[in-house]
């Protein structure tokens, strides 16, 4: 779009140069008024009304219109060469000449006189009600020529003197566009990073809380709503006075800092939080809330962590593929359920996010369901999800009871949203392996979409190389290219078990490693045995011992950390734990 600039010049010519020039710059769309000192008040609260985002004026009206408008102002300059030119014009006059001006125009115009060895008398006034006083004393002591800008050729000519304006040339507007686009590219990229930070923030997975000293919330983001109600406004913020008022008095004592925790729901929440000044020094509160520490252990609610907001972004040309992202296409324009089935690490939550994202939904929240296990906590969870309008991406449906899986489905027609069911199995197999109720099914059958396993399509295995490559050239300040055709036979030849996802994490680790433009054997040697262990499971043994084989190697990549593990493999700690005993 183009920036929108309303021009205020105070004289005649400058209007008409700002107006021939303009036309040059195709990403302006520039308004040019003629008005001088206070007649721009009214010109530039009119641009401000109209949406216009920056403005040009000169001098004397520059200062007095930037006091009446928070739009920015940039000045036209007197430049070196205005004034060079002005003195040009004036050096071989035979009359007395004195300048009336404010002081960044008085102060150019002494230099310049100075190197031109040219002796001008001059006057430095402050404000526009100056300059008829000025210009009496410069006539008092003998000059009939008056340079300066409007307002002093006005007064010279009430007075009976002549006068010489300095007018602006086409390098100092020149140089006052190159301004306007700095000011609005720094503008752009301001914003950019706000919309970055608040992505952020309506991506964590803890809730955050910000308000003021009055007790008024300024911004919560999505998963402070859901961990509260799921309302718009939590009711217990705003009934809550006295613990607010008990938090911010502790933060204080505190130096800053705040730690704690609180019973919440018959749960422990980590509140963590302090306080800063804004720009107009008043205080601003902040608080963060872990949903770590409300992760019920039968259901687990978080905003979907997502870069992807389109079907192009999907990369594959295999026909499966193909026809699963015209599927999704095609079912994103309704709201009816929508079942995705394929295995591990297929993309499964990457197709559920570029239908929500190119659905009517797009502007409202996406959330990642879990179902654990099955207990007392379903009913009121859903309940609670059921108050939402965008879309949630639910997991672990199969391991509900029959009577759960239906009453999560009987809500559904009142339910604003949409739901996207995931399954590692198609929803028929589950129906005959009694995982899945009937009625479920019947719900889901029309729009069913299978991601097939990365073994079965790797002719597309070397886009995705590149694409993990250029990802982690970013995350690593690489620039790798490629890789050898050694190292490439070496990926065709793998089964991948855990599909994209574990190929995503082989390149990273490979570009992480790597020191030349290309990928080479070295690096694969190096982390091979890394890269084998992740890709080999023994099948030869009980169902029971490849599972603990499975969470073993999980815990291993995470690091022992039970919780995060518990998270890859949609089970929770308890149901880990007991199963590794």
């Amino acid at each position: 779009m183009p920036i929108k600039i309303g021009i205020i010049a105070p004289y005649p010519g400058l209007k008409t140069l700002a107006e021939n020039m303009a036309k040059e710059y195709l990403d302006f769309e520039a308004t040019v008024q003629e008005a001088d000192l206070h007649e721009g008040i009214p010109v530039v609260q009119r641009f401000e009304k109209e949406g216009y985002e920056i403005i040009i004026s000169r001098g004397g009206t520059a200062n007095i219109v930037r006091q009446h408008t928070s739009l920015p102002v940039v000045e036209i300059d007197v430049s070196g060469y205005d004034i060079m030119r002005t003195l040009m014009l004036i050096k071989d006059y035979q009359w007395q000449v004195e300048m009336v001006g404010f002081p960044n125009v008085c102060q150019g115009v002494i230099e310049v006189s100075r190197l031109m060895n040219i002796d001008i008398p001059y006057t430095v006034i402050y404000e526009p009600g100056e300059v008829g006083g000025a210009v009496i004393r410069a006539k008092e002591k003998g000059a009939s020529v008056i340079i300066g800008d409007t307002i002093a050729m006005k007064q010279a000519e009430i007075h009976g003197l002549q006068s010489v304006m300095i007018t602006s040339g086409r390098e100092s507007v020149t140089s006052a566009f190159q301004q306007v686009r700095q000011m609005y590219e720094m503008k752009q990229r301001r914003l950019e990073q706000e919309r970055a930070y608040q992505s952020l923030l309506e991506n964590v997975e803890d809730g955050v809380v910000l308000f003021n000293q009055d007790h008024r919330i300024i911004y919560q983001n999505k998963a402070f709503s859901l961990l509260w109600g799921g309302v718009e406004k939590p009711e217990w913020l705003g009934e809550c006075d006295d613990q607010l008022t008990k938090w911010a008095y502790e933060v204080k004592q505190r130096s800053g800092c705040l730690y704690e925790h609180m019973q919440m729901g018959g749960s422990t929440a980590e509140i963590e939080g302090g306080f800063f000044r804004d720009n107009n020094f008043s205080t601003q509160y902040y608080f963060r809330m872990s949903m770590k520490h409300y992760a019920n252990q039968e259901v687990e609610v978080r905003p979907l962590e997502s870069s992807i907001y389109s079907f192009s972004q999907m990369s594959g040309d295999h026909p499966a593929l193909r026809t699963a992202i015209q599927q999704g296409q095609i079912y994103s324009q309704n709201k009816k359920p929508i079942a995705i089935y394929g295995e591990s690490g297929t993309g499964k939550k990457v197709l559920s996010s570029a239908i929500h994202y190119c659905s009517f939904l797009k502007e409202e929240p996406v959330y990642w369901v879990i179902f654990h296990e099955d207990g007392r906590s379903v009913r009121s969870r859903w309940t609670t999800l059921m108050n939402e309008k965008g879309t949630l991406i639910v997991q672990g449906l199969e391991n509900l009871s029959y009577e759960h899986q239906q009453y999560c489905f009987d809500g559904l027609e009142k339910f604003a949203g949409r739901c996207i069911f995931l399954f590692s199995q198609s929803p028929e197999t589950l129906v005959n392996n009694q995982k899945l109720h009937h009625h479920c099914y019947d719900h889901l059958k029309d729009q069913v979409i299978h991601l097939p396993p990365l073994r079965e399509r790797m002719d597309d295995l070397e886009d995705y190389i590149r694409s993990f490559i250029a990802q982690s050239n970013v995350k690593y300040g690489k620039q790798m290219v490629g890789v050898i055709p050694s190292v490439l036979g070496y990926l065709h030849q793998q089964e991948w078990p855990e599909n994209i996802k574990q190929l995503e994490e082989t390149i990273a680790q490979l570009v992480k490693h790597s020191t030349e433009p290309y990928i080479e054997e070295d690096v694969l040697e190096n982390i091979s045995g890394d890269v084998e262990q992740k890709l080999a499971i023994d099948l030869n043994q009980s169902l029971a011992n490849i599972e603990q084989q499975v969470i073993r190697k999980v815990l291993q990549e995470e690091d022992n950390n039970q919780t995060k593990a518990a998270r890859r493999l949609g089970i929770n700690r308890s149901t880990l734990w007991r199963k590794l005993k």
